[in-house]
């Protein structure tokens, strides 16, 4: 993601805040003086927020997204990957 919105500004020729860790193109700008908050939400219909399926992503995404709160908040640069050994795979 981060190549795309890397490639609108360049396309555009403006300023933009892109999410990346490291660019020899690009320069930081106000480093260290502007604190850029994130915020995610899931959100889902209520008719369908009991449907297993849906039920079954939410408990997913929370269970990848916990541990690593500090990496999608920009304080860390360490991802953590889920145990998938318990996985059911549809063949």
């Amino acid at each position: 993601m981060a190549a795309g919105q890397v490639a609108a500004v360049y396309a555009r020729g403006e300023i933009g805040i892109v999410l990346v860790q490291q660019s020899e193109d690009l320069v930081p700008v106000l480093d260290g003086q502007v604190d850029i908050q994130r915020a995610f939400w899931l959100v889902a219909a209520t008719e369908t927020r009991n449907v297993a399926r849906v039920a079954a992503l939410w408990r997913y995404l929370r269970e990848v997204i916990e541990p690593n709160r500090a990496f999608l908040m920009g304080e860390s640069r360490q991802m953590i990957y889920p145990d998938t050994s318990d996985t059911i795979t549809n063949a």
